[in-house]
């Protein structure tokens, strides 16, 4: 199970377990891991378990979170040992046995096989011949490949090394991008076609669709390539061609070449390229592994902004943030601050940003831990929505209860602000239910989740009618409550802007 410990081990802080879900780390009672320490924030940031994958963000902090020395402005995923600060608090990362069981099986496989070449080298190294030569070159290949890399460095890498190892005019490393074939990185020495392609495509796809290393000693005569206009324009005399997998998995083709003389290459060679081949495969598996997770972990972090734990879960089996409007049936808050225009008036613009930053929080968590979805904060209003993007039955009764939380969110807040000498705060809230289209709105580049439809016009209304710490609700989610609530208490009609017919409305108790 993976842990934080106190990198200064004078603060006395136990070992901090970490569950698989999300929890907040901050400075509050409130907060899932309280670190009492004035540097950091009543909710600092966030740390996820899901998946084999341990993330950090920062929550808008004030003093922020630094990864290994660097401030944190995204996501962060944790590598066993890494440091990350929350204010002034340093804590090291223990994974532990959180590491995703393919990328710790491909890390064991790497060293394994470098061990298994270390062995081989030292062996032969007495003998001065020429296969241990080769081991020897395979193993700094080896150790050049151990390193983890993006996949786009892992094939620039894997073409420089076998510019060193081969005798030969022209490297290149293709990659599938779907079923086809890519070059990511080359190394041509003596030409360059019109196309600029350095390989031909007739070796390439044979390599590939029959998964074995190939050596064409004459491709002018070889029956396999005769007529192929690859190899007719550039003038190939001989090339190697090894498949790049991992686990029976097909990720590309390793190719070499001559343009200057027939049988260049030999079968120690061929058995050269194959074990390289091999090496290549699995750092670019691993390469992709650590993509994969790490892109993971970015939406999911994305999609946690927005939405509870369990709506996310469900979200990122799509593995995307952007998906397709949805018309449902839901239910939307407006939150906003009485007064804010005066008060922020009489406010540095910094003070107006510590202000959102604690008032915010205990907002979010009270629609979050409800399984509310946050559409978007405007200016210091707050819209959520319930239903979307997936129905639930007890929408009503769940925006009522964060409604609820909220204002003993905020009670708690002023206490705060009352010990500091800030004035209080007050909101108006205002609920109603209806029918929304729900969806991304923008770009892919740009996440932006949004509830359209008359349903948040009304809500927003309501919002504008209450008074300082109310919470009114429209009739229609008053008969959409499912189950025995807080007293409410009928109000007389209420005229609002943009509708011919007044609203009848219900104000919700919620003080003792």
């Amino acid at each position: 199970m993976p842990y934080f410990s106190a990198s200064d081990k004078t603060l006395g802080l136990p070992r901090i377990q970490l569950h698989r879900g999300t929890v907040v780390v901050g400075r509050s009672t409130d907060a899932d891991i309280t670190l009492d320490h004035p540097t950091l924030s009543r909710a600092h940031g966030e740390v996820t378990v899901r998946g084999g994958v341990v993330t950090v963000r920062d929550l808008n902090s004030k003093n922020g979170i630094r990864h290994n020395g660097k401030r944190l402005h995204t996501v962060a995923v944790l590598r066993n040992g890494d440091e990350v600060k929350f204010g002034d608090i340093a804590l090291m990362f223990h994974a532990s046995d959180v590491e995703a069981t393919t990328e710790r099986d491909l890390v064991d496989k790497l060293t394994g096989r470098t061990q298994t070449l270390m062995f081989l080298a030292r062996s032969a190294s007495g003998a001065g011949s020429s296969d241990a030569n080769r081991l020897r070159i395979l193993l700094r290949a080896a150790e050049a490949l151990a390193t983890p890399q993006p996949e786009s460095q892992v094939a620039e890498t894997v073409a420089q090394l076998a510019s060193d190892i081969f005798r030969a005019d022209r490297i290149a490393v293709l990659l599938l991008d779907g079923d086809q074939l890519v070059c990511r990185a080359a190394r041509d020495g003596l030409y360059n076609d019109a196309a600029g392609r350095p390989y031909s495509r007739a070796i390439v796809q044979q390599t590939h669709a029959r998964g074995r290393a190939m050596r064409f000693d004459d491709v002018r005569h070889d029956q396999r390539v005769q007529n192929a206009q690859s190899v007719m324009d550039v003038g190939i005399r001989c090339a190697l061609a090894a498949p790049l997998v991992c686990d029976g998995e097909a990720l590309g083709v390793l190719y070499v070449d001559s343009l200057v003389a027939a049988a260049s290459f030999d079968d120690a060679d061929l058995d050269m390229l194959v074990a390289f081949a091999n090496q290549a495969g699995l750092a670019l598996s691993w390469g992709r592994s650590r993509n994969a997770l790490e892109q993971a972990a970015v939406v999911q972090s994305t999609l946690l902004r927005f939405f509870p734990p369990a709506t996310a879960a469900r979200l990122m089996k799509q593995q995307t943030t952007d998906f397709e409007p949805v018309e449902v049936e839901a239910t939307v808050l407006f939150c906003d601050i009485a007064g804010y225009t005066e008060l922020s008036s009489s406010l540095a613009p910094r003070e107006v940003f510590d202000l959102l930053n604690a008032y915010f929080p205990p907002l979010a968590h009270a629609v979050l831990s409800n399984g509310g979805t946050l559409e978007k904060y405007i200016g210091d209003a707050l819209m959520a929505v319930w239903g979307a993007p997936f129905p639930q039955e007890d929408a009503a009764d769940r925006a009522v209860e964060a409604a609820v939380a909220m204002q003993f969110g905020l009670r708690q807040l002023n206490r705060e602000r009352v010990q500091a000498g800030l004035a209080e705060i007050a909101v108006y809230i205002g609920i109603h239910s209806g029918p929304v289209a729900f969806g991304n709105v923008g770009t892919k580049e740009y996440v932006q989740y949004a509830a359209i439809g008359d349903a948040t016009n009304v809500a927003s209304r309501i919002c504008g009618v209450a008074g300082r710490g109310e919470i009114l609700i429209s009739d229609t989610t008053y008969r959409s409550l499912t189950r025995p609530h807080r007293a409410t208490t009928p109000l007389d009609p209420v005229q609002v802007k943009g509708k011919d017919e007044p609203l009848h409305l219900h104000r919700v108790a919620w003080k003792f």
